[in-house]
């Protein structure tokens, strides 16, 4: 398994990148880690105004060089405005080196659906890198929008005793956007681990229905 830190990203000068759900937990950690490493624009992707802002305020009050990231309203839950904010941004912008998708529709079936999806697209664009990957047990605050006193205190006391640092867990993502180790269609684990995932994964007829049906 390779050996990553936040010390092993390199110099991103001139790159663009977007992150989806980048104001809070893995997203906001990733945003924080790649904005310090010069990269002419950092793309924050969430739904609520509001939140992002704070965190970019937070995140420039913390570090001079997060002077890059710039706001993108976008709610994956709604085709129009993943739409909307494709237009916004091929309006400012003429590359995209990085998109990192962390921003998610939760749980299982979508866990399901990622390598599903990016194995079928990466080999049909072959000239874009995709990397499919998952964190593992990431101590983030997913669990306060839990229902039930009883799966609140599971998730949360979970958290505690199992899971990875959100600062340690969003290193995967940064792995696999800026590592020239990452092969496009290979799904990894945490940090950089080759998997095999579960045994539906390997179902080429399943990623073809999904890709299909996308």
């Amino acid at each position: 398994m390779p050996s990553f830190s936040g010390d092993d990203i390199p110099d991103l000068k001139n790159q663009v990148i977007i992150i989806t759900g980048g104001n809070a937990g893995l997203g906001l950690q990733t945003v924080k880690k790649l904005s310090s490493h010069n990269a002419a624009r950092s793309y924050l992707a969430a739904r609520s105004q509001e939140k992002a802002e704070q965190a970019i305020k937070e995140l420039q009050a913390a570090d001079q060089k997060a002077t890059s990231i710039v706001f993108q309203k976008l709610n994956l839950a709604s085709l129009e405005s993943v739409e909307e904010a494709v237009s916004n941004f091929l309006h400012r912008e003429t590359r995209l080196d990085s998109l990192i998708n962390n921003a998610d529709i939760r749980y299982t079936i979508s866990k399901l659906a990622n390598p599903h999806y990016t194995e079928a697209l990466a080999e049909r664009e072959r000239h874009v890198k995709i990397v499919p990957k998952h964190p593992g047990m990431v101590a983030t605050n997913l669990h306060h929008a839990s229902d039930g006193l009883f799966l609140w205190t599971f998730l949360f006391t979970a958290a505690k005793l199992f899971a990875t640092p959100v600062e340690t867990g969003a290193l995967s993502a940064i792995w696999a956007a800026v590592s020239p180790d990452a092969n496009s269609g290979q799904y990894y684990g945490p940090v950089g681990k080759a998997e095999s995932g579960s045994k539906a994964r390997p179902d080429h007829d399943l990623q073809e229905q999904l890709y299909s049906y996308v």
